[in-house]
This record gives structure tokens, sequence and C-alpha cells, in this order.
């Protein structure tokens, strides 16, 4: 890549952001001389220049040096929706997104971001169910029955969790094929760039 692909890749960040050479100067703790020489093709970022670029642009570093990431609007939307697979079994909503996160961020434009998005939230998800499946079952060791308390609670506890999940993933879907976003939440942060 050349210093002048690196700073218009870097001013169409910026600008897809919304930022001006200010705020990205201000974000990423750079000079704002150093952002205009940056991107006007004067220079080329490296080391921590280059990390707190990505960084102030919320993209991987690897995404500011390989501009030639592809564009796979469908690939997304199949990541989005193979979370389905949650319904068969839980562990499967992480693990086939998963799988076409490992294999797809670097060379898919949006497949590591939204990718981190699905896990983080699908983990959580899973996490809060296993939850309740344990104090349900510790609940009925304890007590030595199934009382209508403990069975009414997880009876609901799953009527809501199950199809909230199945919502997130059709609006989020949904969401990136039309405006190229994606939402999930809420979810702890296991993943972040």
């Amino acid at each position: 890549m050349t210093q002048s692909e690196m700073g218009k890749r870097v001013m169409e960040e910026r600008v897809r952001l919304g930022m001006s050479q200010e705020d990205l100067a201000g974000e990423s703790l750079l000079s704002l001389r150093t952002v205009q020489r940056i991107e006007s093709g004067q220079t080329f970022p490296r080391g921590d220049t280059l990390k707190r670029l990505a960084g102030a642009l919320k993209v991987p570093v690897e995404e500011l040096i390989d501009s030639e990431l592809e564009e796979d609007t469908n690939l997304v939307v199949l990541m989005n929706l193979t979370q389905l697979a949650f319904l068969a079994f839980p562990l499967l909503g992480i693990i086939i997104p998963l799988i076409i996160w490992l294999t797809n961020r670097n060379r898919i434009r949006d497949v590591d971001e939204v990718g981190q998005s699905i896990l983080n939230f699908q983990t959580s998800w899973s996490i809060l169910i296993f939850a309740i499946h344990m104090i349900c079952l510790t609940l009925i060791l304890i007590i030595g029955e199934v009382t209508q308390a403990i069975f009414y609670g997880y009876v609901i506890s799953m009527g809501v969790l199950y199809p909230y999940n199945l919502f997130e993933i059709l609006m989020n879907a949904n969401r990136y094929r039309k405006h190229g976003e994606v939402r999930y939440g809420p979810a702890f942060r296991f993943l972040s760039s």
C-alpha cells in the first residue's frame, strides 16, 4: 500500500464516522499536522501512530493497512442468521458464527466488527441460560422437588430469553442488510478491537 492509498483509507474511515481532522487528532492523541500529512499522502503511519489511528477510527489495524478487504454483505447477513442454530443447541449459536468470524475477519469488510458483536451477545446469552438452568437445578436439589415457583420461573425465563434472542438476530440481520450496522445487546464485552 502506498502513502497516498493509506491517506485515502484514513480519510474514508474518518469521513464515514463523521469526524473532522481535528476530531481524529484529538481522539488519536496525534497532532493535527500529523493527521493532515497522513491523509495527504506525505507520510505513512507506522507502529504506535498506526495503532492510535485505528483505535480512534474504531477499525482493526489490519483493515487500515489492507484496503483490499472484500465487500460481501451476504456473508455478514449469513453470519447473523447462523446464530439461529441456538434453537437446536445454544452453543451452536456461538460456534457457527465463530467459525465464520475466524475464517473471514481479515478478508471481508465488517466481519470482524459484526462477528465480535455477535459473539459477545451469544456468549452472554448462553451464560445467562446456563445460570438459570443451574439455579433451578440447585433449588430442586435443595428443596427435593419441583415447586410451582421453580417451574413457572423457569418457563417464564425461557419464554422470554429465547424469543428475545430470536428477535435480536432477525432485527440485526435485517438492519445490517438495509443500513450496514448491528446493535446486539445487552452483552458483556468478551471480544473487542
